[in-house]
């Protein structure tokens, strides 16, 4: 693991010249169980380069039953990691008490030991890319930063993905275009200042957006807004991990959104894109404490203080018929009356182009679903008037050769299967004005079939389907045929909510025309 803040680089070339030790052990969490075999213990050393003594090497020897060690170093900074031995440089002169403490399977031990700093180097840090795009770099008086009030400014996302795909909010979430009623002006006037040297996110808020599962008694996925708790100040840092980035706020610091995480708030945060006015960042995180430990990311997005976020301008499309078709016959392309659109893969589904399992002549759409979410969609430039022409069809050719047995005990809650793979098609029409929560009002229909190793012809009937809000469970429309907004279609195979892989074929869709 890389520190770009000199926090914990590795250290090169030949160290030393001074040793320290541990000066103190103090056991914390349960201090009357007197310490016992499988308590946590140590010995805190460290080492200093010889001539650049603000490069520190800490290390805990003869660790013995201990699951992960928290180092703070006395300078606002801390890191927790599982390694007994890190890196930390210092970005000033002075006295410093370091506290390792040791966290074992039932309780904690506090080490320390003190180190002394006289010389310090900041060239790296100065020239560092993410701190200069942060901060503004050394020269700077600092940037500060607000919550984006854009779209997808706040998003839910898969564990094993990359992207916002599972709900994003709507331009103005924050201040009421959210659906629920909830306003959070005074937290949208937070602002943090990121400065260097030393390390400093400055906090001026009033108020902060709170995680409904913060209270047991809020609402279910309604966050709520209240009076700020936090510190005027939190130091931090950059680093990289795995080829990742991450920004972390020391101290279980914060911005505008908090939400506990394994106990604590989440203050490590994924940098997905940083920019110079716009920091995007995401946690790992679990969605609903009701469905177990399984995490999500949830992603937040920063911009400058002087960042003016326009509302998108509203795009009307025609309510008409126009006949739309797909062959799948080695290309995504969709005839929709006189235009050709592109249908395009979400989430974590796989597909080619492959031969037609019963005519090599032609070739079909190899789609493997991988993900909870997969399938693959089309935006139309119109909405469908489904007055007359309500019927679409699709083949469908669903191998024996998948898994239709075994279950994924991680689904979802609100998954359409018993969390195994389906011999089955899901159809939904989308309104795309609903945004990030279009999948409340899709009209959605069902087709399975027993049918292996050969053609299936679906057929998806929206004449008389009843389409319920799958939030709130009110009526959307009585009669689907009757809809006047919808204007994105999405073919779903195998099921949604579940992580259980299968590959199907699919060719020949259509809107089926009316013959009088």
């Amino acid at each position: 693991m890389k520190n770009l803040n000199f926090i914990k680089w590795l250290l090169i070339g030949l160290t030393a010249m001074f040793i320290g030790a541990c000066s103190e052990e103090d056991k914390i969490d349960d201090p009357s169980s007197g310490g016992g075999p499988t308590t946590p213990s140590g010995t805190l050393t460290f080492t200093q380069t010889e001539g650049s003594d603000y490069e520190v090497t800490f290390t805990v020897e003869d660790a013995q039953n201990v699951n992960s060690f928290k180092f703070e170093f006395g300078d606002n900074t801390s890191e927790t990691t599982t390694e007994s031995s890190i890196t930390h440089n210092y970005l000033e002169t002075g006295d410093f008490e370091v506290k390792v403490t040791l966290t074992g399977d039932n309780d904690a031990v506090q080490i320390k030991t003190n180190v002394t700093v006289t010389t310090i180097d900041v060239s790296a840090i100065c020239n560092d890319e993410y701190y200069q795009l942060l901060t503004g770099g050394c020269d700077s008086e600092g940037k500060v930063w607000r919550l984006s009030n854009a779209y997808g400014s706040h998003g839910v996302g898969p564990a094993d993905g990359e992207e916002a795909i599972w709900w994003q909010s709507e331009y103005d979430h924050w201040n009421g275009n959210n659906g629920e009623g909830f306003t959070m002006t005074e937290s949208m006037a937070s602002r943090f200042t990121f400065s260097l040297i030393p390390n400093v996110m400055g906090v001026s808020a009033t108020h902060q957006i709170n995680n409904w599962q913060v209270d047991t008694e809020a609402d279910p996925f309604v966050d709520f807004q209240t009076t700020y708790s936090g510190e005027s100040e939190y130091g931090f840092s950059v680093t990289e991990e795995e080829g990742k980035m991450y920004l972390s706020l020391n101290g279980g610091g914060y911005m505008s959104y908090y939400q506990l995480v394994d106990g604590a708030p989440a203050s490590k945060y994924e940098i997905v894109a940083l920019t110079e006015t716009e920091l995007y960042v995401r946690y790992l995180n679990v969605l609903n404490f009701n469905d177990g430990d399984g995490k999500n990311y949830r992603y937040l997005r920063f911009v400058q203080e002087d960042v003016v976020e326009e509302a998108p301008e509203e795009i009307i499309k025609d309510l008409e018929y126009r006949s739309i078709s797909a062959s799948f016959n080695g290309t995504m392309d969709a005839a929709v009356g006189d235009e050709t659109l592109e249908f395009i893969n979400e989430a974590d589904i796989v597909t080619s182009f492959v031969e037609d399992p019963t005519d090599a002549s032609t070739q079909v759409l190899s789609y493997t679903k991988n993900g909870t979410v997969d399938d693959v969609q089309v935006t139309l430039n119109h909405r469908m008037d489904l007055s007359t022409n309500n019927t679409f069809k699709l083949k469908v050719y669903f191998p024996s050769t998948n898994d239709y047995d075994t279950i994924d005990e991680t689904a979802e809650t609100w998954k359409d299967t018993d969390g195994s793979l389906n011999a089955m098609v899901n159809l939904k029409l989308y309104d795309t004005k609903m945004g990030g929560n279009a999948w409340q009002t899709e009209a959605a229909i069902r087709v399975s079939s027993d049918l292996r190793d050969q053609w299936v012809e679906v057929e998806f009937n929206y004449s008389g389907h009843e389409v319920l809000n799958r939030d709130s469970g009110e009526v959307v429309w009585d009669d689907a045929a009757t809809s006047d907004t919808y204007d994105k279609i999405i073919i779903q195979i195998g099921g949604e909510g579940h992580k259980q892989s299968g590959t199907f074929y699919i060719k020949d869709f259509e809107l089926v025309e009316t013959v009088n």
